[in-house]
């Protein structure tokens, strides 16, 4: 999908950003279309380069939406889980959220 939305090769530094969404196809799709949108990525000799590196703003909208779809106990779990990094336990959650937060 990285090189199918530009219609080019992706570089590394694209791949990598591609990553970001945890292989989630629909936040994929955001995330390219919203950095094509924004004027984040050349195109030369059939290469998709990145020219900057920062998130586009439609990807932070799509989260956000997603964030306001789920119950505000969830939306905790999901902000305390984004600071802890990509591997996070439920035991880990539940003790820095409190006892009986986290459902097993």
């Amino acid at each position: 999908m990285a090189g199918d939305l530009p219609a080019a090769t992706p570089d590394l530094a694209m791949l990598r950003m591609a990553q970001q969404a945890g292989g989630r196809p629909l936040l994929l799709t955001e995330l390219i279309n919203g950095v094509l949108d924004e004027g984040g990525v050349t195109v030369t000799d059939g290469v998709a380069r990145l020219s900057r590196q920062r998130l586009p703003l439609r990807f932070h909208a799509s989260v956000q939406h997603r964030l306001e779809q789920v119950s505000p106990q969830a939306k905790q779990i999901a902000q305390i889980a984004s600071v802890l990094g990509r591997t996070v336990s439920l035991d880990q959650l539940a003790e820095l959220i409190g006892p009986g937060s986290v459902p097993a």
